[in-house]
């Protein structure tokens, strides 16, 4: 037996189109309720349920042995004075993530660094000032040093070509680094006291020397400074940080407010007394105060009203807690037990667990709406990959416009389907998710909902029922041979004799054209 020459058989189909893509109504979609109106817009009936409140959460740390002692941000990168390690450079670009860059570890004590440029400057306990070329962060190289065998403690400040440097035993002091391989110490003042932190203000330079409290200079010449205010209760001033002429004093027994508008009459106006702590370093940034304290971490407080500061929050960073600063809605907190803690913190006026601060400046949603494109999603839950495993577009109530609200999609809701709000067509079959619930009725997750071998989307374009497996695309003059379709492969085999079919599908003008040209294998 052999073939002497084939039999090409057509048949040419002709079907009215079926309208299959398009949703001319809006879809109002809650977990509850599912309707349409007349118009296009989405809208939603559902109101996620939250409320305002503080967001205080360690999202980040890094701790590589050492005892961090002091920190300095400057924009992706954190500067870290460790008493064992030296300089490290921290790269918190990711706060949830950070690591180190580069390291500058001369068995030296580093306290306290201060940034300007490409150097840090560094108050080391025991070595004194320590000036390091950071322009390459990777390999920070030290290039200067200044040693007048006094005790630093951490208090440093750079203002133009000038270090202040609180020097413990020696008061402040003050350094000419025009040329940062070759400090020069031009300026002093002593008094007896314990000076251990300095920061300086257009020419005045505060210092918090301990049994002395807070004492004020005028340094408009660096070579003779001159003592010209001094504030005094008999507390122990360990740390200052001055904004818009209020002095924010750390002490043993929590912090102190002092109005220095008149820096030659510094006047207390508030006071918050925590017996049980010890304040080493404040930082203000908008209303909130951020306090280093030695035994409960790092505590916040509300100093709108300098004259009674309201804590709202603390979190415990391991014990030692000796320095703070804050950027945007993180806290970067050094401790000597615990490395360097990064904490997440702002007020939520929405209740939708992300700060202001995030709203306003990564997100631009509406910090007073706790779902800002009305999708049945508080936006935190949209940006955060959270309960429901997506990342959604909180401006967006319909991410991937399949026509489905976000909050539909991600939920078993009216429609029962879970589908993906990223994926307009969550099972590749050609319909719009939307199509497939609100017009169609089939099953978005699955191509061939009544497992017919057609799928959803040809069964639609040929007209016939895809929830009926008795009811499949049809042919004017059928064929004699039996039709057999396996799911997504559009070939035909026949029962009675052997050959093969292919079925071709073209749309013109509206209407549907369906071509099977069969090859019918012919015996001599």
């Amino acid at each position: 037996m052999r073939i002497k020459y084939p039999t090409i058989i057509c048949v040419c189909l002709l079907v009215v189109s079926i309208c299959s893509s398009s949703l001319t109504g809006r879809i109002t979609l809650t977990r509850n309720v599912l309707s349409t109106t007349d118009d296009n817009n989405l809208s939603s009936e559902f109101t996620p349920q939250a409320s305002p409140q503080f967001i205080l959460e360690e999202v980040g740390n890094f701790y590589d042995g050492g005892m961090g002692r002091g920190v300095f941000l400057d924009g992706s990168y954190l500067y870290v004075a460790d008493v064992s390690d030296g300089l490290e450079i921290i790269n918190i670009s990711d706060p949830t993530s950070p690591f180190q860059l580069g390291q500058v570890n001369d068995s030296s004590t580093a306290y306290k660094p201060f940034i300007v440029g490409s150097y840090a400057y560094v108050a080391d306990r025991y070595d004194g000032l320590l000036i390091i070329n950071i322009s390459d962060p990777t390999n920070p190289v030290q290039i200067g040093q200044l040693d007048n065998g006094g005790e630093y403690w951490g208090g440093i400040f750079v203002k133009g070509s000038y270090v202040y440097l609180a020097d413990r035993f020696d008061g402040l002091e003050i350094i000419n680094v025009t040329d940062p391989t070759n400090p020069v110490q031009v300026g002093n003042f002593d008094d007896g006291g314990n000076a251990y932190s300095v920061q300086v203000v257009d020419n005045i330079a505060y210092v918090a020397d301990y049994t002395d409290g807070l004492e004020i200079f005028n340094v408009t010449d660096p070579t003779t400074p001159v003592e010209i205010g001094q504030f005094d209760d008999g507390e122990y001033a360990l740390g200052v940080h001055v904004v818009d002429d209020i002095a924010y004093v750390a002490d043993y027994y929590g912090f102190e407010v002092i109005n220095v508008t008149d820096p030659t009459n510094p006047v207390e106006i508030g006071q918050y007394y925590d017996s049980s702590g010890t304040a080493y370093n404040t930082y203000l940034s908008g209303n909130y105060l951020f306090v280093a304290d030695d035994d409960d971490g790092l505590e916040i407080f509300n100093v709108s009203n300098p004259t009674s500061p309201i804590e709202v929050g603390q979190i415990f960073s391991g014990g030692q807690t000796r320095d703070v600063s804050f950027f945007g809605c993180y806290a970067y907190v050094a401790s000597m037990s615990n490395g360097v803690q990064i904490v997440r913190f702002g007020y939520d006026a929405d209740g939708d667990n992300l700060t202001e601060y995030e709203e306003l400046n990564w997100y631009f949603t509406d910090p007073y709406d706790d779902d800002s494109d009305d999708d049945t999603i508080l936006d935190g839950e949209e940006v955060i990959a959270g309960i429901d495993g997506f990342t959604t577009d909180p401006l967006d109530s319909d991410s991937d416009d399949d026509s489905i609200l976000d909050g539909e999609e991600v939920v078993a809701g009216s429609d029962t389907f879970i589908t993906d709000p990223l994926d307009d067509d969550s099972d590749d079959d050609g319909l719009l998710d939307g199509e497939e619930v609100l017009i169609h009725s089939t099953n978005p997750l699955v191509k061939d909902s009544d497992y017919d071998g057609f799928s959803d989307k040809i069964e639609v374009d040929f007209g016939t029922n895809p929830n009926n497996p008795s009811d499949f695309p049809q042919f004017i003059t059928p064929p004699p041979e039996t039709i057999i379709l396996p799911p997504e492969n559009i070939t035909f085999t026949s029962t009675v004799e052997s050959g093969y079919a292919f079925l071709a599908v073209v749309t013109i003008a509206g209407f549907t054209i369906g071509l099977v040209v069969i090859v019918r294998k012919r015996r001599k």
